[in-house]
């Protein structure tokens, strides 16, 4: 399935691909074959995007080592105007973390949850991680976090209306 915040939009499969079931129907294919499908989304949703593919098959197999993959995109955030600030929320029950902003490690930000007041890329690492390009104990895409474009509409003008009373 896809991930809650993106939208299918088209796939160039020579299968069958069912969007509502994310179910992939190839048929057959003969050792040393490969296929292929490009999915086409629509991200509709700020935030960290985590898509998951499992291939099963209908045979035994040897190695099922290799059937899982996922990928990740980031799409920025803006900050609220008028100094207003994003709750990051990391994955719950590990012992501890460490939040990172444009790679820098933030003293004091311990915590599964962090505050941010300020554009940058925040990523975190748990359980002593170390902060990396393998994905091991840390979050693989980071939160992109852009300043808003605040007060770009133009300011409100008063006209001036005179009003006349006529008695009759």
């Amino acid at each position: 399935m896809l991930p809650d915040g993106v939208a299918y939009n088209s796939d160039d499969s020579a299968g069958a691909y069912d969007p509502n079931t994310g179910i992939w129907t190839i048929g057959d294919i003969n050792p040393g074959e490969t296929a292929i499908i490009n999915i086409e989304v629509e991200i509709i949703l700020p935030g960290v995007h985590t898509n998951v593919a499992t291939a099963s098959i209908n045979e035994t197999e040897a190695n099922i080592s290799n059937n899982q993959d996922d990928a990740c995109v980031s799409v920025h955030t803006e900050l609220p105007c008028n100094g207003g600030s994003i709750t990051l929320e990391g994955q719950a029950d590990f012992t501890s973390y460490q939040w990172y902003k444009d790679g820098v490690l933030i003293d004091g930000a311990t915590q599964s949850n962090f505050l941010v007041t300020e554009a940058g890329t925040y990523n975190y690492v748990i359980d002593g991680g170390t902060l990396n390009d393998d994905c091991s104990n840390q979050m693989c895409c980071p939160v992109i976090i852009t300043e808003a474009v605040c007060g770009s509409c133009p300011p409100v003008q008063c006209l001036p209306v005179s009003i006349t009373i006529i008695n009759e």
